[in-house]
């Protein structure tokens, strides 16, 4: 099974009172059962799922929907896997404050599966997350603004799946040759060929790891990052950063991204990526997949950049 980390534990505290917003660590397990028992019909020799791609957000925004028209985010994902331009869909809803998280994840051929770990918090607790059925015209698997905040508490659930067709595509079988849909029609659930009768393709399972605060300290005014502890470590470590608060405007949120990279220069983990109001936060990365090395984290946000050194000894 694959296994991908985005983000293993972001807390934030504002200024007094600390922030008591519940919140929440959870990892999502898709996991993949389409194949050419269940579903014999025209079941193609490669068939897999594109990488996961979606968002914790609240309900003023939505990037799918039954009976919706696709956006270019969906049909981009829906017909050829690609995680561009949703990725950008979500950004902008980050930056408005209506999604807090963008959600990454890795793919898996079917029969197969694959997990995700991501943060969310009380004032963002619908999921939304997406995939593609490949190959196919324009199919794909997911939920909308999945409530996991339900009466007070957090839940776990497990979601069946059953595939949608994004209406950009009027092809009818999983090879049929690009055909597109003029005009495009609205998203629903595929009732007929190849799926008719069938069970699920696919399961998601959400399963609450933890929750989890910092405990309360003055807002910083400052970004800053600070050095990872241990240092040396293997595999997990812990790294604060600050968000600072503008004089003007104290508690206005900015756009954060805490990335790995390795001596390359090439991205090994997105460890946050969405927008946070001024606070102290930790996060803990797991490195159980990097091999020993020399390794850097940089943290951007708006024009402040700043980039330290860690190192992983197994």
């Amino acid at each position: 099974m694959m296994r991908l980390t985005v983000i293993l534990m972001t807390v934030a505290v504002c200024s007094s009172p600390v922030r008591t917003q519940p919140s929440a660590t959870y990892t999502v397990t898709f996991e993949a059962v389409w194949n050419s028992t269940t579903h014999p019909t025209d079941f193609p020799s490669n068939a897999h799922f594109s990488g996961l791609i979606g968002a914790t957000h609240d309900s003023s925004v939505h990037f799918w929907e039954r009976g919706e028209l696709s956006t270019a985010g969906i049909q981009n994902m829906a017909e050829k896997g690609s995680k561009s331009p949703l990725d950008a869909e979500i950004d902008s809803a980050i930056m408005t404050g209506a999604a807090e998280s963008l959600l990454s994840g890795d793919g898996t051929s079917s029969p197969g599966s694959v997990s995700l770990d991501f943060s969310i918090y009380a004032t963002h607790s619908l999921v939304t997350l997406v995939t593609m059925v490949a190959p196919s015209p324009d199919w794909f698997v997911g939920v909308a603004g999945l409530q996991l905040f339900q009466n007070g508490s957090w839940i776990d659930t497990t979601i069946q799946l059953y595939p949608w067709d994004a209406g950009t595509d009027d092809g009818a079988t999983f090879a049929s040759a690009d055909s597109p849909s003029s005009p495009h029609v609205p998203i629903t659930e595929i009732t007929g060929t190849p799926f008719n009768g069938t069970p699920p393709v696919g399961t998601y399972t959400f399963t609450r790891t933890s929750t989890t605060r910092v405990p309360g300290r003055s807002v910083p005014s400052t970004f800053a990052l600070q050095q990872n502890y241990p240092n040396p470590f293997n595999p997990l470590t812990t790294i604060e950063y600050s968000v600072g608060a503008s004089s003007g405007q104290p508690s206005a949120v900015s756009r954060i991204r805490l990335v790995v990279y390795n001596l390359l220069g090439q991205e090994v983990a997105t460890l946050v990526h969405q927008a946070q109001a001024p606070g102290t936060y930790t996060v803990q990365f797991n490195a159980a997949v990097l091999s020993s090395g020399i390794y850097f984290y940089r943290l951007e946000a708006g024009d402040f950049v700043a980039t330290r050194r860690l190192v992983l000894l197994k």
